[in-house]
């Protein structure tokens, strides 16, 4: 059981605890509303008060957890992770210090069950170094780091899944800033489909819905593991040289329908734009389509049926 904030009047005194932990369940706050679709890790939480400003989940990435201080510009001790990355931006109203929201983090992660394998400090950590060496820090205004006033920590809960975490806390014009990454170490579940499947598949059902094609978060480049993918759909083209396809953007719902409607289809002309010109298949066999997400599968309250909503199909025509 971890002590409370309580304030007590005596002698027209406000009397503070010393010890305390700060967390509530997730919900918005006064102060501020967390982005939308956004949710605190579960066993985690978030200090009083905070709200999310920042929330980003990938199904399979890596994330290099530091465990020991940056003395130059390059990495210090620690370990490439890959798994189920949690990405969380926090802001927490003015008042408590950067060490009081650090604290109650340590204690949170301890009651959970969390090894702690790493904390440090400012110039402990290795300063300039660990912060643009050392540590992954999500874009401002999401954090930013006072060089002179900021802590780390490091855990780990082992179990099925292993979960790491790491908490940077910091400050910024008198408001505490803090991100919680978390990785769930695990193997990557295996969503490719070959030009076969993707053949019968598009007979028996005039559609496949492709997962190995990748972009960066509100991006329309399309990343270099997506290679595989775009190997097997002009496989695809090659076999079916009469076969023509739209190939149809799909989003979460995260964002206005407008920006979504056009990521979408930047995405899908992306990839046309991949296939005719790095595999040479005629450009009046694809068009692209951008649905964003007016089209899901499955459930975007979830992280998880936001994944499936995030896919391109391809669509006989």
């Amino acid at each position: 059981m971890h002590a409370v904030r309580f304030a007590a009047v005596a002698a027209g005194l406000v009397v503070w605890a010393a010890a305390v932990s700060l967390w509530a369940p997730g919900a918005a706050f006064a102060a501020g509303t967390d982005v939308e679709g956004s949710a605190d890790y579960p066993d985690i939480g978030r200090f009083e008060g905070a709200w999310i400003t920042r929330y980003d989940v990938k199904d399979f990435d890596e994330y290099w957890l530091a465990s020991g201080p940056v003395q130059k510009a390059e990495r210090g001790e620690g370990t490439m992770l890959e798994g189920r990355v949690v990405r969380i931006g926090y802001r927490v109203p003015a008042g408590p210090s950067v060490l009081e929201v650090a604290r109650n983090y340590e204690n949170r992660l301890t009651e959970a069950g969390y090894e702690i394998l790493h904390t440090c400090r400012d110039k402990e950590c290795g300063g300039y170094n660990f912060r643009y060496y050392g540590t992954e820090v999500l874009p401002a205004p999401a954090m930013t780091v006072d060089l002179g006033d900021f802590r780390y920590i490091a855990a780990v809960k082992k179990g099925d899944p292993t979960v790491h975490a790491a908490i940077l806390v910091s400050i910024n014009n008198g408001e505490v800033l803090n991100q919680v990454m978390v990785v769930e170490t695990g193997a990557m579940e295996d969503r490719m489909v070959d030009a076969k499947e993707m053949a019968q598949s598009i007979s028996d059902t005039g559609k496949i819905a492709i997962y190995g094609i990748l972009f960066d978060l509100d991006k329309a480049d399309i990343k270099p593991e997506s290679r595989p993918a775009l190997d097997q759909i002009a496989e695809l083209m090659k076999n079916k040289p009469e076969l023509s396809i739209l190939v149809v953007g799909h989003t979460d719902n995260q964002g206005s329908m407008e920006y979504n409607l056009d990521l979408s289809m930047r995405r899908a002309r992306a990839i046309v734009a991949e296939l005719t010109g790095a595999y040479g298949v005629a450009a009046d066999r694809l068009s692209p389509a951008g649905a964003g997400f007016l089209s899901p599968v499955a459930s975007n309250r979830t992280d998880a049926g936001r994944a499936e909503n995030r896919r391109v199909e391809l669509v006989e025509r």
